[in-house]
């Protein structure tokens, strides 16, 4: 689950709950103050009561532990000679692995998923498409290696660069500014024929990336008037001179 959508459960169980004083205030003629503590009680004893779904671990204990970089980890209560056919620890140790379990609960559907199952498909998709589009560019050459070859089968954009030297230089300044690999996708056929471009991996630090982003923006936008969101994806950039 991303922080955001974390972020907005808790402020939807806020809001269920204030509209929820509300309507049973109004229901039962008593007082929004007194039923907004009712229902608070209700939440926090949820918060630090053993769940079976959970495991018997609590809900307070399982954030708590994972805001602090600590597992969730399940006890075992079985003898050797009482192993359960149902209990993932008892597996373990008959196994011969160790007698620790660490929990994860499961998040394969989310809340917003119940309500809104298109955006669900939607984003698996996406999800799936992006996935697929990683695997098939860690198949590309390394930009230096790629370029450094004796009998490079193409030039990289004879437009912009006067000869594959001078496009090294290039690449060697995307890692001088933080890429984490440059890749070349000479496969690419743009609207003149085969235009070979350059794939570049984003770091995680942010001034990295800005660099990155700057210099994208000088060479598609500046030098080539082009929108520049066709060419801007999550953790990569793509430099490509048609």
């Amino acid at each position: 689950m991303a922080g955001a959508e974390a972020a907005l459960y808790g402020e939807l169980v806020k809001y269920l709950c204030g509209r929820w004083a509300e309507e049973i205030a109004l229901a039962k003629g008593g007082s929004i103050a007194s039923e907004q503590l009712r229902i608070q009680e209700l939440v926090r004893e949820w918060f630090f009561t053993p769940q079976e779904t959970l495991r018997g671990l609590t809900p307070r204990d399982i954030i708590r532990n994972e805001a602090a970089g600590r597992p969730n980890l399940l006890g075992h209560n079985h003898s050797l000679e009482e192993m359960a056919e149902d209990c993932p620890l008892c597996q373990r140790l008959q196994r011969g692995e160790s007698g620790a379990w660490e929990f994860h609960p499961p998040t394969a559907m989310t809340l917003l998923d119940l309500y809104d199952p298109e955006g669900r498909e939607a984003s698996l998709a996406e999800m799936a498409w992006r996935q697929a589009a990683r695997e098939q560019r860690a198949t590309l050459p390394e930009a230096r290696l790629w370029l450094s070859q004796p009998d490079v089968p193409v030039r990289l954009a004879p437009d912009r660069f006067s000869d594959n030297a001078e496009a090294l230089e290039f690449v060697e300044y995307l890692y001088s500014l933080g890429a984490v690999t440059v890749r070349v996708d000479w496969n690419h056929i743009g609207d003149k024929g085969y235009a070979p471009r350059l794939i570049v991996e984003l770091p995680s630090d942010v001034a990295a990336r800005y660099r990155l982003y700057e210099l994208l923006e000088d060479e598609l936008a500046e030098r080539q008037n082009l929108d520049l969101e066709p060419y801007i994806e999550s953790e990569t950039l793509i430099f490509s001179w048609e």
